[in-house]
């Protein structure tokens, strides 16, 4: 939910200092850590003892990244972005990322992503290779439905080696943010087969792709519904309390004049005591507090506002800057 940030029609006042808390993502742990996170994992058998059955639909591997710039000294390279992509996708909420330690048992394996799933329990395979020509990187990913085999994202990335930081941080960011978006879209779409008895977490689910769309107070609207419905299917549901306090706070603050005062004022009451619940429930969640950050903002309090975004930048860096 952290994508809602961007969702604001009108940054102004301190939200427009609060969206500018900190840097850039930061990128890199470090290429020697990386290195030897991926080379010392290396496992005689695949740990599958360890994973779920079925890990739910966000579930996801990545694969180590094959090195075929045909020169074995750059191997830290292909390394360093499994490991860096691992984590970022790892920052997804709800979702179950399988450890990198697991994955590099399929190194350079010819294994079909059907039976990859099957055998990890994921929903979806990440693949991805490194080429160079020169100086020259050029970056391939592709990420796989594992129930079908099919195909459902890829993307290439070119740079220069010589500036090889940041275009590892470019490429992790964007991955991350792609896949990030594709597999909850994915995995809501699959969700949609079970008609009558669906879970919190499926109903969720598909509020969090719909959330992805386009503003309009329509949609949020069927965001809001959705959330709703999870909620009433469990109450206790920290994730569904967030998204319900999420999408009353956006249609409160984006309506402009397709609400009326007392309308507008019911959104802000109870997306406010949601956030607040989401809270004492889930305090440690970062989008929690892109939450607060709004309800303090309509509250006229800019130096809660800003605590908030300082808090949520705390708990997820990769927040800085980036104004969602």
């Amino acid at each position: 939910m952290s994508r809602r940030f961007g969702r604001l029609k009108r940054l102004q006042g301190p939200i427009v200092a609060i969206a500018a808390v900190g840097a850039v993502l930061s990128g890199l742990v470090g290429y020697w850590n990386t290195y030897r996170t991926v080379r010392e994992g290396v496992t005689p058998a695949i740990p599958t003892s360890a994973l779920p059955a079925d890990a739910g639909p966000l579930s996801i591997v990545v694969l180590p990244f094959a090195n075929q710039t045909g020169d074995p000294q750059r191997a830290y390279i292909a390394d360093g972005l499994t490991s860096s992509v691992t984590a970022d996708l790892s920052r997804i909420r709800d979702a179950f990322i399988v450890p990198v330690s697991t994955a590099v048992a399929y190194r350079d394996k010819a294994i079909p992503v059907k039976q990859i799933g099957q055998e990890l329990g994921v929903h979806f395979v990440l693949q991805g290779s490194v080429m160079a020509d020169g100086n020259k990187l050029r970056i391939n990913a592709q990420l796989a439905d594992a129930q079908s085999g099919a195909q459902k994202w890829t993307e290439i990335f070119q740079g220069d080696l010589t500036d090889l930081f940041a275009l590892q941080d470019q490429v992790t960011a964007r991955i991350g943010n792609s896949i990030g978006n594709q597999i909850v879209i994915l995995a809501a779409r699959d969700t949609q087969t079970r008609k009558s008895g669906a879970k919190a977490a499926d109903l969720q689910l598909r509020a969090d792709a719909l959330s992805l769309n386009p503003w309009s107070l329509q949609n949020e609207r069927k965001v809001e519904a959705l959330s709703r419905q999870a909620l009433a299917a469990d109450s206790g549901n920290a994730t569904a309390t967030l998204g319900l306090a999420w999408s009353l706070l956006l249609q409160a603050y984006n309506s402009g004049g397709d609400l009326d005062d007392d309308a507008r004022e019911r959104l802000i009451a109870e997306g406010g005591a949601l956030a607040l619940k989401a809270k004492a429930m889930d305090p440690d969640n970062p989008d929690l507090y892109g939450a607060l950050v709004i309800q303090a903002w309509f509250q006229g309090d800019p130096s809660a506002s800003l605590r908030y975004a300082e808090k949520r930048v705390a708990l997820d860096p990769r927040m800085r800057g980036k104004g969602e």
